[in-house]
């Protein structure tokens, strides 16, 4: 979860660990330097939910990891509250190899 500024609150012990990042990595960090090479569209997402909305991929994605190596995800992104961003991601199990 994140704050309306997009810094972090809080993250699954699974998030950490695909992600391979320590707690004290993220919490209070803007998701935007964390992950600087994310695609414009992601921040045309998160801009629209801000405004109240809910989006999320429809079909799971490539997407890399801090490290460069890729893994498959699918993103739901809704307003919790005025002020609390949620995520719900599912992190396939399967290869991308």
């Amino acid at each position: 979860m994140c704050d309306r500024d997009m810094r972090y609150l809080h993250v699954s012990d699974r998030w950490l660990l695909e992600y391979e990042l320590e707690r004290d990595q993220i919490i209070g960090q803007s998701h935007y330097d964390l992950f600087p090479d994310l695609a414009e569209r992601w921040h045309e997402v998160y801009n629209r939910v801000l405004q109240g909305g809910t989006e999320g991929s429809p079909e799971e994605e490539l997407t890399p990891r801090p490290d460069g190596q890729p893994f498959l995800l699918r993103v739901c992104v809704a307003l919790k509250n005025p002020a609390i961003v949620g995520f719900h991601v599912r992190i396939s199990d399967r290869q991308t190899r």
